[in-house]
Parts: C-alpha cells; sequence; structure tokens
C-alpha cells in the first residue's frame, strides 16, 4: 500500500513536471539569432513552479509514511495499551531515547510485546526515530512477563537527533504465554 501511494506521488511530481515543458518543434533558430538559447534558460516562474511541485511531493510522501502509524483499524482489539510515550535525553548524551508506558487490557498473561511508534521534528517533518527503512517510525520489543491488568514500561534507544513528539506508539504483535498470539492488522 505504501509502495503504491509513493508511486502515485512520484507520478504526480513527473506529470507536474511534464506541463512546463514546451513544443520547440516549430521554433527555428540560429546562432547568430539573438534570441537563441533564451527559450532554454529556465525563467523564475518556471523555477518556483519546479519548487512548488517538489515540496508538494515531498508533503505528500510525508503524509504517506505518517498515515499507517495514524490508522487506528483492529486497534481496539489489541491487548496492549501504550499509555505513554516520550522522548527523553540521555544522561551523558545528545542522542534521546523513547519510553514507553503499556497495560495489559486483556485477560491472559503476555509474554513478548512488539511495538512502533512513529515522530515527528520540530518543523513538523518525520524525525530521527530508530527505523532506517521509513522515515519517521521506529520500533522495539519487550520479553518482560506482563500479567493481566499490569502496567509495564521500556526504554528503547532510538539515538534520534532530532525527534520532538512522538506522534503515535502502539503494540502490533503480542505472544501470549499459552502460546496464541494477537496481530495487529494492517
Amino acid at each position: 500500500m505504501v509502495q503504491k501511494n509513493i508511486f502515485l506521488a512520484l507520478l504526480i511530481l513527473f506529470l507536474s513536471n511534464c506541463n512546463n515543458v514546451s513544443d520547440d518543434s516549430n521554433q527555428i533558430s540560429s546562432v547568430s539569432d539573438p534570441s537563441y538559447g533564451v527559450d532554454s534558460i529556465p525563467s523564475v516562474m518556471d523555477l518556483e513552479k519546479e519548487q512548488d511541485a517538489k515540496e508538494y511531493a515531498d508533503s505528500m510522501i510525508r503524509e504517506l509514511h505518517k498515515k499507517p502509524f495514524l490508522d487506528s483499524t483492529g486497534m481496539s482489539q489489541s491487548p496492549v495499551v501504550v499509555l505513554s510515550a516520550k522522548l527523553f535525553k540521555e544522561e551523558y548524551s545528545s542522542y534521546k531515547s523513547i519510553k514507553l508506558s503499556y497495560k495489559n487490557v486483556s485477560n491472559k498473561k503476555i509474554q513478548a510485546i512488539r511495538f512502533e511508534w512513529y515522530g515527528e521534528n520540530a518543523f513538523g517533518e518525520p524525525a530521527d526515530m530508530g527505523s532506517s527503512i521509513i522515515s519517521g517510525s521506529g520500533g522495539g520489543f519487550t520479553e518482560e512477563i506482563l500479567m493481566p491488568g499490569k502496567v509495564g514500561s521500556g526504554v528503547w534507544s532510538i539515538l534520534s537527533q532530532d525527534g520532538k513528539k512522538v506522534i503515535m506508539a502502539r503494540a502490533y504483535e503480542v505472544a501470549f504465554a499459552d502460546g496464541t498470539n494477537w496481530k495487529l492488522r494492517k
């Protein structure tokens, strides 16, 4: 789905640049003609349109990265609820880590949890959140036993240089002590 949306954003960028191409096949110019090459120099307006198109495509790609994390479909069946997600600076370091607090809302003993999160920098752009694959995203897991109704917490070193806030954090897979699993459908 994400690849399809990225392809769509790139197609829009390509098509918006195609509108700036003019058909010069009917124009004949020579080296002695003083206007030779004038059409080949992009005007300020063309550069602004190109910049606008690039910014639009970049903003669409950022939204495509963010959108899956904001989709709460299936979260109502999650056996784990993330209560808080905070970025903090590590002692003696300029990098930030993430701390999650979460609760087992099921009636089963949990053996392991996989988490994912999405964060942004001060400019509202995807931040370094521990993943080199998808900007703004990251993930971690814990294998600490979590009894029904109990609250747990964990810290993951994500080496974020520009993270300002966590937009969303959730459990996407849970392994129960009885051998069963729950997985978020995406």
